[in-house]
């Protein structure tokens, strides 16, 4: 399947309940791992399948992930309600030159945009609302998750030699292959 296919939250939460029901004494789930590292690498940054480069694909397969997360702890809560969700991703941090802070600030409010999903505190009032309805997905899409909390039981932070980000707007510094354009501005992201 896709991260962008609308079957994916219910095809995993069928999967997610019969797992349950198969080994219904397991208490800790992780339905999916790293929502939002994910949506960025196969929706941003076109490393992972289905290869987007747009804001729009990211927060579509942020979305789907989500959705997969409450309606996976949905069915397997039908089974064992004492069932806890492990909701784990990367809590990289991006720090910037001056020039280049409002965009590591974007970055560094982004990180938490699961778990803010999850806990439904996404709404119009959420500092990155503008953001995801500038994307064309429907705003009641983005609001089912107020209506729909999953808070974890257990946040999962994992940390990689690649979490930490510089942004420097003097990209000439830098080897070419850290070289980039955010934005429409020339830098360097390490």
């Amino acid at each position: 399947t896709s991260l962008l296919d609308p079957a994916f939250a219910p095809q995993l939460a069928e999967y997610a309940g019969a797992v349950a029901a198969r080994y219904p004494w397991l208490e800790y789930y992780t339905p999916v791992n790293e929502p939002c590292t994910t949506a960025r690498f196969a929706g941003l940054y076109g490393l992972w399948y289905p290869h987007g480069r747009d804001d729009r694909t990211f927060i579509q397969a942020l979305l789907n992930q989500c959705r997969a997360v409450v309606l996976s702890m949905r069915a397997i809560r039908a089974v064992n309600p004492n069932a806890k969700l492990v909701q784990t991703d990367d809590l990289g941090k991006t720090y910037s030159t001056p020039e280049m802070a409002d965009v590591a600030e974007f970055y560094n409010l982004r990180r938490w945009l699961a778990w803010d999903l999850l806990c439904g505190r996404v709404d119009t009032d959420h500092a990155l609302w503008d953001y995801l309805t500038r994307s064309s997905i429907d705003a009641t899409e983005i609001l089912w998750f107020r209506d729909n909390p999953c808070p974890p039981d257990i946040i999962g932070v994992n940390y990689y030699v690649t979490s930490e980000r510089w942004l420097d707007h003097r990209p000439e510094r830098y080897p070419p292959h850290h070289r980039g354009v955010i934005d429409g501005r020339p830098c360097a992201d390490i």
